[in-house]
């Protein structure tokens, strides 16, 4: 599959269920939390790249995991495949895709209203 097509794949699912939320939250603050989420994970991507180069001081993985979690799991993509850089190492990519497929699950969640975890849980 093409990346470029899996990445808008991935994004589609969480920017539905973010645009529905809108009536929910203040939407600017989101957007504006989220392009700083994401400019922070890319550049502590390219810097440990760059690090990792010159074998230099790296960036530990637990803080390239929290950047995902919080937000940055597309810039870390995004990072992955322009630098090729955490493309190799299974244990990193595990739970790299571990968080990309919790957002997936919280967005469908989300759009049904929290259906599954109601059905799950008996509520």
């Amino acid at each position: 599959m093409n990346k470029s097509l899996l990445f808008l794949l991935l994004i589609a699912l969480p920017s539905v269920a973010f645009v529905k939320s809108f009536e929910h939250i203040i939407w600017y603050i989101l957007v504006g939390y989220l392009v700083i989420v994401s400019l922070v994970t890319y550049g502590f991507y390219w810097y440990d790249k760059r690090q990792a180069e010159k074998s230099g001081p790296r960036i530990a993985e637990k803080v390239l995991h929290l950047l995902e979690f919080i937000g940055g799991w597309p810039a870390a993509y995004i990072a992955q495949e322009t630098l090729r850089h955490k493309t190799a190492k299974r244990s990193y990519r595990f739970v790299y895709w571990s968080i990309v497929a919790l957002y997936q699950y919280l967005a469908l969640e989300c759009l049904l209203n929290w259906r599954i975890a109601g059905t799950l849980f008996g509520n």
